[in-house]
C-alpha cells in the first residue's frame, strides 16, 4: 500500500479530532503533553509512527481511518502547476520525466536509481531542482517528502500540458492497441460532453487511487487513456470517397460476388465432409 502524503495524514488526523468533538487542550491533558508540543507534532510531517498511533488512539480513530481520509482530502481538489514550474519542465523535460517516475516509484527509490543508471551523486541535481521548485522537501541522504498532493493539474494555456498531450496522442495513434470505444456522428452538445468528461475523469481517478492504496501497480494495471472528440467528419474506407462509379463497376461487382459465393460454398462443402 502506498502511504498517503504525510501532510494530508496529519490534516486527516486533525480533521478526525474535530469530527469526534475533541479539543487540543483536552487531548494534551489526556496525553500529559504540553499543548504547544501537541500542536507542533500535529503539523510535523516527520512525526514518529508510534506517536502518530498514540494520537490516533486518543482521538478515538484508527490509523487506517486516518489514512483513508488522507487520500480523500489529498484528491478533493487539484493543485495547478505554477507558470514557473510549467516553463521549467518545458525547458528541462527530463526533469518532468524524473518527477513523474519519482511520484510513482517513491517507495522503490533504489529501484528507480538502478533502472535509470543513477546513483546518490547523479540523482542529487534532480532532487535539488524539485526542491527549488517547491515540489519536495529534501533531507539528508537524499531522503525527501513530497509537498502538496499527489496529482497536479495544468493551467488552460499550459504549454507543458500541450506537449504531454501531443506525446500521448502520438503514442496511442501509433499503438496496435484495439479501440475500446469509437463513435461517429453522435448528436451531443459541448456542455453534455464536458459533463461526461468530468464524470469519466472522477471515476478513473477514484479507481486509480483505490488501486494505488491497495498496491495494485504492476504492469497489468498501468494504462494510458485518452478521451478526445472533434466535429464530425465522414470516415470513409475508400480512398476517394463517394463519386460516380466507372462503367465497368457492375460487371466487376458481379464477378467478385460470384467468386465470394463460390469460395463460401466450397468452405461449406469442406466443413460438411
Amino acid at each position: 500500500m502506498r502511504p498517503a502524503n504525510p501532510e494530508y495524514i496529519l490534516l486527516a488526523l486533525r480533521t478526525q479530532i474535530k469530527r469526534n468533538g475533541l479539543t487540543y487542550p483536552n487531548l494534551a491533558k489526556e496525553l500529559d503533553t504540553p499543548l504547544s508540543t501537541l500542536k507542533r507534532h500535529l503539523h510535523n510531517p516527520n512525526i514518529a509512527l508510534e506517536r502518530l498511533l498514540t494520537y490516533c488512539q486518543a482521538a478515538k480513530t484508527s490509523l487506517e481511518e486516518v489514512h483513508d481520509l488522507a487520500f480523500e482530502l489529498e484528491n478533493s481538489k487539484l493543485t495547478l502547476f505554477s507558470k514557473t514550474q510549467d516553463e521549467i519542465f518545458i525547458r528541462y523535460p527530463e526533469l518532468y520525466d524524473f518527477y513523474r517516475e519519482l511520484r510513482f516509484k517513491s517507495d522503490n527509490f533504489d529501484q528507480l536509481l538502478e533502472e535509470y543508471g543513477l546513483d546518490e551523486l547523479s540523482v542529487y541535481p534532480y532532487l535539488r531542482s524539485l526542491e527549488i521548485l517547491g515540489i519536495i522537501n529534501l533531507q539528508e541522504g537524499n531522503r525527501f517528502i513530497f509537498k502538496g498532493q499527489s496529482f497536479y493539474n495544468f493551467h488552460p494555456d499550459s504549454a507543458l500540458n500541450k506537449r504531454i498531450e501531443e506525446s500521448l496522442k502520438k503514442q496511442l495513434i501509433n499503438s496496435d492497441a484495439p479501440v475500446s470505444l469509437g463513435l461517429s456522428r453522435i448528436m451531443i452538445s459541448a456542455s453534455e460532453l464536458e459533463e461526461i468528461e468530468s464524470t469519466i475523469y472522477k471515476e478513473i481517478l477514484n479507481k486509480h487511487n483505490r488501486n494505488i492504496k491497495k498496491g495494485f501497480t504492476s504492469k497489468e494495471y498501468q494504462k494510458d487513456i485518452i478521451f478526445t472528440h472533434q466535429p464530425h467528419k465522414l470516415a470513409t474506407l475508400s480512398k476517394d470517397g463517394i463519386k460516380p462509379l466507372p462503367n465497368s463497376f457492375l460487371a466487376e461487382f458481379k464477378q467478385s460476388l460470384s467468386e465470394i459465393e463460390a469460395s463460401a460454398d466450397h468452405s461449406d462443402i469442406r466443413r460438411s465432409a
